[in-house]
């Protein structure tokens, strides 16, 4: 994951995922509004794309991101049939937790008998697994890269608090938000520590890593 690729691919998918929450909580909103119904929201929505309307998408869609990530982490992080580099071992243990999530989800789609409220407490232990990864990520490192992902640290805590807040109060719009907007804020950090750290840009200026100034800047970026 020390690529800029790396912090493209996770960000693009909390991101996709972020504004399809938003999306979708504002659709049935309005939707309860309309038709004087309690709003009660979810992690998994259906699509309202026709013939879609009774695929589970959205679990499919995230079994198959974090494949194609848990896959890419290993593949690269493999030399002479070992698993040679920990932080790929660390990124793979977090695309498989969300993998875990998807799969939590589809059973709930197919209406299979679970404990009530299991996909949530599957949900904050993905993100607290990230949590947890990412704390433990950082030795060794220079200012900067400690800096902004700290930071990001302190988006994936307040994942975990969102999910946590939206099972108590499954009723209020403004808790699936919090938790649908602290996901999109999460992309948004995975994408700006891939140009801050890796710009693919041959051109760009390369940050000082060490510098005082630069990592006051960087806190604004990101």
């Amino acid at each position: 994951m020390g690529t800029f690729a790396g912090h493209a691919l996770p960000g693009s998918f909390f991101l996709i995922f972020g504004v399809w929450w938003t999306i979708q909580i504002f659709i049935r909103y309005y939707s309860s509004i309309k038709h004087h119904i309690k709003f009660t929201s979810s992690l998994t929505f259906p699509c309202h794309c026709g013939r879609l309307k009774n695929v589970p998408l959205q679990p499919c869609l995230i079994i198959f991101f974090t494949v194609v990530g848990f896959s890419l982490e290993i593949y690269t992080g493999t030399s002479d049939g070992h698993l040679s580099e920990p932080g790929n071992a660390h990124h793979a243990t977090m695309y498989f937790f969300f993998g875990v999530m998807a799969v939590i989800d589809l059973m709930v789609h197919f209406e299979v008998t679970l404990p009530k409220d299991v996909e949530y407490a599957i949900a904050a232990i993905a993100f607290f697994v990230e949590w947890i990864l990412f704390e433990f990520h950082l030795y060794d490192r220079s200012q900067l890269d400690v800096l902004v992902h700290t930071l990001l640290n302190y988006v994936v805590a307040a994942n975990v608090l969102s999910i946590l807040v939206e099972m108590k109060y499954r009723g209020k719009i403004l808790a699936p938000l919090f938790r649908s907007y602290m996901v999109c804020l999460q992309g948004t950090w995975f994408w700006a520590i891939g140009f801050i750290l890796y710009n693919p840009n041959p051109n760009a200026e390369k940050w000082n890593e060490e510098d005082h100034e630069q990592l006051m800047i960087a806190t604004i970026f990101v």
